[in-house]
């Protein structure tokens, strides 16, 4: 076992210099390379993780939806994808503000030393920084939806204002004009030929609302008697 992690060591070294997290392990789960980033990321050095069961850091590793996926890759079958959102964090770890790493992490298989089998290669990659960023840009594009909605609000509302404003020059350009009267009973003719009271023609145009009473010379036309008397009122 130590003799195939040094041709291992030897084999993958320049994976020591690569800005991404790298491990590699057997179809028994035993870790054969961990390189600096995870050293750094995990605080796990190489010497005491290789040759040892990924199991006894990382006890998930013994979980079905972990376990049929590289059971794949150790047949040589096609890269797995294991996502942060879906997964969790295969190798938790911490930022230097105490923040938890987001991870994004692909498993591809590589042929073992003696080539009667595969190993799989993790290949961890820090996206906690795009992340942040995809998470600004959806603040920053939902606050802009908004702002666009309140746009479309305030274009309506102006646009309806505008409309009963030009109906309400409308009208008063209609009682700026000569009205035709009925000379008997002093009904007012519409534009489109009805003839109105006085009270229904205003109060569609104007928007007035009208109280009776009456004069004092329809009062003395149409009550002489009572309007004759001593005391009675000459306004009503």
């Amino acid at each position: 076992m130590n003799d195939e992690i040094k041709k291992i060591a030897e084999r993958f070294t320049i994976l020591n210099h690569v800005p991404l997290g790298v491990c590699i392990i057997d179809r028994n789960y035993t870790v054969l390379f961990w390189n600096r980033v995870m050293e750094e990321w995990c605080g796990i050095t190489a010497s005491d993780i290789t040759a040892h069961a990924i199991t006894e850091r990382f006890e998930h590793f013994t979980l079905p939806r972990y376990r049929s996926r590289l059971e794949t890759i150790f047949e040589g079958g096609p890269p797995a994808i294991f996502s942060s959102q879906l997964h969790g964090d295969i190798f938790p770890s911490r930022l230097p503000n105490g923040e938890p790493r987001i991870q994004h992490t692909i498993v591809t298989a590589v042929p073992s030393e003696n080539a009667d089998g595969f190993y799989a290669i993790f290949a961890v990659t820090d996206i906690t920084e795009l992340t942040s960023r995809i998470l600004d840009y959806r603040i920053m594009r939902d606050k802009a939806l908004q702002e666009i909605e309140q746009r479309k609000r305030t274009e309506k509302e102006k646009e309806n204002l505008i409309t009963e404003l030009k109906e309400a020059l409308n009208k008063i350009s209609t009682l700026s004009d000569m009205l035709p009267i009925c000379a008997s009973c002093k009904k007012i003719r519409d534009d489109q030929g009805y003839w109105q009271q006085v009270e229904s023609y205003m109060s569609q145009y104007v928007q007035v609302s009208f109280s009776h009473s009456i004069c004092p010379d329809c009062a003395k036309k149409l009550y002489p008697d009572f309007c004759g008397k001593p005391g009675s009122r000459e306004k009503l």
